[in-house]
């Protein structure tokens, strides 16, 4: 079908009515960012999840429970405009399903330093991490499920978690639990990311770690990057630093 200038700008400008100047520049700008990802691109992206997570050692009665999503996922994920740097969608395996400690070990920081590449597998630390005392904030699907429209958060303005999660409620989005977590930490590059921009360590904003019930002060779950090795555990809100990010995600489930 031929494009009808005319008609576009008609149809923009209806849009954009009613708001002001500021409002429409940035809108323009989030606009021209957009993408629209074609299926045969979202298929090829959830085939290389799958391939990645069986080739970590996922258990196959997991992966199966995720490939009979596959249709559902790429219709969801068609529908939506993406911006530039966000991911379309990413499996999330629930701790009551697969344990942290079974998960850490697919995730992978790799660092290239021109010709030569160190690969650093996760890391679990159980002597200081007791799974029973992290508590998620939201419900979220209990068996294996997806998550769609992913921010990685990196290049986001830094604020403290709490801010941070007013910020992107407000953005109709919502901030992490721990599984989702370690699922961007085994699917996306972020940690290449986090060491071109600084020290950081990735917050899982919707998980909350008390020592006990009488402690007034939850902490949030994070994996940092220790002696260069990805490392899952909890954090106090004190101890946040503004290079800490707080990835986010649009919707879940399909």
């Amino acid at each position: 079908m031929k494009r009808d200038r005319a008609t576009a700008v008609g149809i923009i400008a209806n849009a954009m009515r009613g708001f002001d100047d500021n409002e429409i520049s940035q809108m323009i700008l989030e606009a021209k960012s957009a993408v629209h990802w074609p299926l045969r691109r979202l298929t090829s992206l959830f085939d290389e999840q799958i391939q990645r997570l069986r080739e970590r050692g996922c258990p196959e009665r997991i992966i199966e429970i995720l490939k009979r999503q596959r249709g559902a996922v790429v219709t969801k994920a068609g529908k939506i405009i993406f911006k530039d740097n966000h991911i379309p969608f990413l499996p999330i395996i629930p701790f009551d399903v697969l344990s942290p400690r079974t998960q850490m070990p697919m995730v992978r920081s790799q660092w290239k330093e021109g010709r030569k590449h160190t690969e650093y597998r996760g890391s679990c630390l159980s002597d200081q991490l007791d799974p029973r005392r992290a508590r998620d904030l939201i419900e979220t699907p209990k068996s294996p499920y997806y998550i769609f429209d992913v921010c990685s958060g990196l290049g986001a303005k830094k604020d403290y978690p709490g801010n941070l999660k007013e910020v992107i409620s407000k953005q109709g989005r919502s901030g992490f639990v721990s599984a989702e977590l370690v699922a961007m930490g085994i699917h996306s590059d972020i940690f290449i990311g986090v060491n071109q921009c600084g020290w950081h360590d990735i917050l899982a904003l919707e998980t909350e770690y008390r020592w006990n019930k009488y402690d007034k002060d939850a902490e949030v779950m994070q994996i940092g990057l220790y002696g260069a090795m990805p490392t899952f555990q909890h954090c106090s809100l004190w101890d946040f630093h503004e290079v800490d990010i707080a990835p986010s995600c649009a919707s879940r489930g399909v």
